[in-house]
This record gives C-alpha cells, structure tokens and sequence, in this order.
C-alpha cells in the first residue's frame, strides 16, 4: 500500500487526512527562501551606508585640502574671546541701564513727593486764606483760625471745594449742603462771643470792649483768646 505524503502549501503542510501544519524553520515561521530575501536586502542597505560614508569622507576631504589645525585653533580662540567680550559688554550696558533706571525712578518719586507736598501747602494756604477772610469780625483772625482747626479737619477736593469733616464725619449746613469755610468761621464765632469784635455801636461799654477793657474781675477778650490759644497748645504738647 502506497503511503501518500504531505504537500508544502506556503508555510504550511498538508497533511494527507487534510489538516495545514505550520512549518517551523530552526524555531522561526521565516521560511529559507523569505530569510535569504531579508538578508539580501540587509546587505544591500549595508552597502548603501558604506558607499555613502566613504563619500562623505572623501567630500571631507576635499573641503579640509591644505587645512592648518593650528591656524584653526587661533581663529576659533579669538572667536571665543569676541563672544566673551561682547557678553561683558552686554553685562555692562544692561548694569548701565539698570543704574539709570532705578536713579530716575528715585528722582520721579522724591519730584512726585515734592510735588505733593507743595500741594498740600497750596491747598493748606487756601484754606487759611478763606477762614482768616471769615474771620475778619474776630478779635485775632489768625488765632480764631488757629482755633478753629483744632476741632475740624479740611481736604480739598480735585474741583477745588473744601470739605470740612468733624471726627472723620463730614458737616453740613442747615440745608443739607456741605458747609464752606466762611460759614463754618460765622458759626463758630457767634457760639464764641468772646472771640469776635465789640460792636462798635454798644455805646461805652462796648468800646472798652473793643479795647480790651473791662469790669474789675473779668477777663478781656483779649485775655480770654490767649486762654484758648495756651488751652490748645497744652493739648497738642500733651
């Protein structure tokens, strides 16, 4: 009895009841004729390599004809010198810049402090002004102003209106307007009588007023406006 054999099918074998069986080629599914292919190929691209190495190498040649190494070597030590000097260079320039910079900033900031303080003077000399007008029915103007700003603070607004506030609450007049200055000055004086000016019609009485005389036992208004005066100076020293 004839026994049939096996036929190759690619990479596999036919079995005679039928069955494919893979071929195993030395522990790998490559068959010899696909390794010899690869291998082929791998040498190929080997030889593609070295012939692109060799012309390389023969291009650097060419272009390095009649090279001097040592002349190489100066020029690329005198590069590195430029670089190093055009970097302390840079160094210094933006040390330069910084110096100017924070020096016109110091300069900008003591002119922006000036600037404020001769504004708050100005401002201060505005104020002055309108109360000691104010004050023109007083005994001493420049000591009822003196007076009058130790029981009240005074801001100038940018549109050049004074606000008057009393214990950080601003103060309004009778119609519910922020009082001026001048009408602060009147109020105050008629609450201080004592502070303003005899008037002059009173007959003798009041012109020993107005000229600082007075009964025996009582205190002038001259006298009385030194007391506020010392009065205020011997808070402010306390």
């Amino acid at each position: 009895m004839k026994i049939k054999q096996p036929t190759i099918e690619g990479r596999f074998w036919r079995m005679p009841d039928g069955e494919l069986v893979r071929r195993i080629y030395g522990g790998s599914d490559e068959t010899p004729e696909e390794k010899n292919a690869r291998l082929e190929k791998e040498l190929k691209a080997a030889n593609g390599e070295a012939a692109a190495n060799r012309k390389a190498l023969r291009d650097l040649e060419k272009a390095t004809e009649g090279f001097d190494a040592e002349e190489f070597a100066k020029m690329k030590t005198a590069l590195t010198d430029t670089t190093r000097q055009q970097d302390e260079a840079k160094g210094n320039y933006e040390k330069a810049l910084k110096d100017y910079k924070e020096q016109h900033d110091a300069a900008l900031q003591a002119a922006n402090a000036d600037s404020a303080g001769w504004k708050q003077k100005f401002e201060g000399l505005a104020v002055d002004n309108q109360l000691i007008s104010a004050a023109s029915n007083a005994v001493d103007p420049k000591a009822a102003v003196l007076l009058l700003k130790s029981d009240y603070q005074f801001n100038v607004l940018d549109d050049g209106k004074v606000e008057i506030l009393k214990d950080g609450k601003i103060q309004f007049d009778e119609k519910g307007a922020a009082i001026a200055p001048s009408a602060l000055m009147e109020s105050y004086l008629s609450e201080k009588p004592w502070m303003a000016k005899a008037n002059e019609n009173a007959g003798s009485g009041g012109n020993n007023q107005q000229k600082g005389k007075v009964n025996d036992g009582e205190k002038s208004t001259q006298d009385k406006v030194a007391d506020g005066l010392n009065s205020l100076l011997a808070g402010n020293a306390s």
